[in-house]
Formats: C-alpha cells, sequence, structure tokens
C-alpha cells in the first residue's frame, strides 16, 4: 500500500530543496531562530508526513470513485515513547493524547481550556500524557517551570501546579513556582531542594530531543494515538474528531 500512496504522490514523499526552504521561510516562528540548516531534518520529516497523509487522502478518494469501494488506509503514526512521563488517565484507554506543551507559552496557554474540556467530556476513554517541550530563547521561565512540574509530581500534584501554572502564566519566575508548591500544600523543603538541584533538567532535555525527531517545531504539538495534530492550538472540536476518529477505530 506504500508503494501506492508514493505512487500517487508522484513517485516519491521526499520534499524537495524549494519545498523544504518556502516551509522554512513561511514558518520563521516555528523555527525559534534556528538555521535553515539545523531545523532542515525535522522540516522534511513535516513535509513529508503531509505529503503522505495528502496522498493516502487521494488515492482512497480516487478508488472509492473509481471503484465504488471504501478502502480504510491507517493513518501515518509516529512511535512515541511516553515511558515515565507524567499522564492522567487509565494506562487502557482506546486513545492516548500526548501533548509537547511548554509552560510559558501564549498558544500552550490558549489550549489549556480545550485540553480540560477533553478531559471532562471524554473521561476514561481517553489517557493524556504531558511532555515538555520548552522554547527557552522566547520564553525564559519555561525550563524551569518544567522541572518545577516534574517536582510537583514527586509529591503526585503534577496536574495541580500544571493548571495553576497556565492559570498564572505571567508569574512563572523560581520564586513564583515554590509560592505556588506552597498554596498547593507541597512538601515546601522537597519542591525546592528538587527545583534548585536542576534534577530534572536532563529529562526536559530528552523531551525536547524527543519532540524534535518527531518533527515538533512549536506548541502545543498535539498527538492521538500517534497521530499528529496540524495547527498548534487548535479548537476543541478538532481534538474531538481525531479522538472520535480513534474509538470508533478500536471499536471495529
Amino acid at each position: 500500500m506504500d508503494q501506492r500512496i508514493e505512487a500517487e504522490a508522484g513517485g516519491t514523499l521526499e520534499p524537495t530543496e524549494v519545498e523544504i526552504a518556502t516551509w522554512y521561510k513561511e514558518n520563521q516562528a516555528r523555527a525559534r531562530g534556528r538555521t535553515l540548516e539545523q531545523v532542515r531534518p525535522q522540516v522534511a520529516d513535516v513535509l513529508r508526513t503531509e505529503r503522505r497523509r495528502e496522498a493516502a487522502e487521494k488515492l482512497e478518494a480516487r478508488l472509492n470513485k473509481e471503484r465504488n469501494i471504501k478502502i480504510d488506509l491507517e493513518p501515518y503514526r509516529v512511535a512515541l515513547d511516553n515511558k515515565g512521563a507524567p499522564a492522567t488517565g487509565p494506562a487502557n484507554a482506546a486513545v492516548t493524547l500526548v501533548e509537547f506543551s511548554d509552560f510559558q507559552c501564549p498558544y500552550c496557554g490558549r489550549f489549556f481550556p480545550t485540553l480540560k474540556q477533553i478531559e471532562k467530556n471524554f473521561g476514561d476513554k481517553v489517557r493524556i500524557v504531558y511532555r515538555q517541550y520548552s522554547i527557552p530563547n522566547l520564553h525564559p521561565n519555561a525550563m524551569k517551570a518544567a522541572e518545577a512540574s516534574l517536582c510537583a509530581n514527586d509529591q503526585g500534584k503534577l496536574w495541580e501546579l500544571h493548571d495553576v501554572m497556565f492559570q498564572e502564566q505571567s508569574r512563572l519566575a523560581v520564586r513564583d513556582l515554590k509560592a505556588k508548591a506552597g498554596r498547593l500544600g507541597l512538601d515546601q523543603k522537597k519542591f525546592d531542594s528538587c527545583l534548585d538541584s536542576g534534577r530534572y533538567t536532563e529529562q526536559v532535555q530528552e523531551d525536547m530531543k524527543a519532540g524534535s525527531r518527531e518533527g515538533v517545531t512549536g506548541t502545543p504539538a498535539l498527538f492521538v494515538n500517534g497521530v499528529r495534530v496540524e495547527g498548534g492550538a487548535v479548537p476543541y472540536e478538532t481534538v474531538a474528531k481525531a479522538i472520535e476518529e480513534e474509538l470508533a477505530r478500536a471499536e471495529r
């Protein structure tokens, strides 16, 4: 089937240098100041994924029309290793929503109410996994905020601190993070020690590398059962549709 999809795309899914350069020029914000050479592999992955999806949809539509049949093509999925990442919802949920996010990112803040709505409306049908993707050159407090969330996770309070940080994005300096932890009833001494020591700096960096390998160049970046939901801070309806499609697949 992959060969047929490639044929539908004109014989190859590989983007041209012109296409890569054009994407880079039109997405300077997502490149976050990095040069074309620095982001070339990630840009190529993004374009390759988009081309595969478009070709698969085109092939399915053409076959439906020509043969009057319905072919259910599996979407392209990335294999994300979420071991050790904070999550909420049953481990055996039919759908796993992974969000790569930055606590100081305004677009992530805009998506925060949507995430809460998903959690409320889908309940145990969806497992939500939070992955760190801080962008320190744009958001100087993001790295420590990411570390703070993992320090809070040690005390079973990640999601509480997660919510407060997004509700109070303008106050994410280290002193603010410590104050929030105190308000939430965390063991202050343990939290402060964890944050000051940089215990989770490496884990945050590993999350960022994992996201970059899968074409993440900006936040929020969403994956529903490994399928990328394009568009960043998309509206609730867009994410809900992706989840419902995966729930329908699980029932077949």
